[in-house]
C-alpha cells in the first residue's frame, strides 16, 4: 500500500514541474487620427436672424434658402472630415502592419 501511495505521489509531483515560458516582446504599433486639417474645421457663418414682424415673404424665403444652403455645407463638412479619417487611419493601419510583420521577424 506505502508503495502505490508513492507511486501515485511520484506521478503527482512529477505533473508539477513548471519551466520558464518564453518570453518575447512584440511591439505592436497603432496609428491614430485625431486632428482634422484646418480647411475642415472652418464653419460656415451663420445666417442672421430677421425680424419676422417685419419681413417681407421675399424675405424670408431668403432667409430659408441661406439656412438651407449653409445646413448643406456644415453636412459636407462632416462627410469632408469622415473621408479625411478614413483615408488618414487606411494610410496608416497599412504602415502599422508593415512595421508590425517587420517586428515579427
Amino acid at each position: 500500500m506505502k508503495q502505490l501511495l508513492a507511486i501515485i505521489m511520484a506521478a503527482m509531483l512529477a505533473g508539477c514541474v513548471t519551466t520558464q515560458p518564453e518570453t518575447r516582446l512584440i511591439p505592436n504599433v497603432e496609428y491614430i487620427v485625431r486632428i482634422p486639417p484646418e480647411e475642415l474645421a472652418k464653419l460656415p457663418p451663420e445666417v442672421a436672424n430677421i425680424d419676422v414682424d417685419t419681413a417681407t415673404q421675399a424675405d424670408i424665403a431668403s432667409w430659408i434658402a441661406q439656412n438651407e444652403k449653409r445646413m448643406n455645407d456644415l453636412e459636407n463638412l462632416v462627410i469632408g472630415i469622415m473621408k479625411f479619417l478614413k483615408d488618414e487611419q487606411d494610410k496608416l493601419d497599412k504602415k502599422a502592419e508593415a512595421e508590425n510583420a517587420e517586428a515579427v521577424k
